[in-house]
């Protein structure tokens, strides 16, 4: 892509694999630089890339302890195994996907998503989910976590 291309908040989204109006919040906000072209949002390549950038986690953590590990998983690997671990957690428990979502106030089709990792969680319904499944809502995070040292 040439630096000067432009691109819309819903190629951004879709990269990204986020929603169009997180996007546009952030455009909002100031964290990613943009331009209204009448009534939309349009972004330069350059100043996405320096977006992405300003995003990464720096190459060396200083002060940590050895036995923790800077997080190299991509959010599609987390979103994987958050949906992994829903499911077992539904399974150990006995639910169906629908009994469960009826519980989270959710459609079967959204819990499905939610377990494919394909749609991501806010984290009012994550709060929902760890409620409808007994446990704390840092326990399905922790398990998350373990799983992607």
């Amino acid at each position: 892509m040439r630096q000067d291309e432009l691109l819309t908040p819903e190629q951004i989204a879709e990269h990204l694999k986020v929603q169009v109006r997180t996007v546009e919040l952030w455009l909002r906000t100031g964290r990613l630089v943009g331009m209204k072209v009448g009534r939309l949002w349009r972004i330069m390549q350059r100043d996405y890339e320096a977006f992405i950038q300003s995003q990464s986690l720096p190459t060396q953590l200083h002060r940590l302890p050895e036995s923790v590990r800077p997080l190299t998983a991509g959010p599609i690997e987390i979103l994987d195994e958050f949906g992994k671990a829903l499911r077992q957690i539904r399974k150990t428990r006995r639910l169906t996907q629908t009994e469960l979502a009826i519980k989270c106030r959710i459609s079967t089709q959204t819990l499905a998503r939610i377990e494919q990792g394909a749609t991501n969680p806010n984290l009012s319904l994550l709060f929902r989910i760890a409620d409808a499944l007994g446990v704390q809502p840092d326990h399905l995070v922790r398990i998350v976590w373990e799983r992607l040292q």
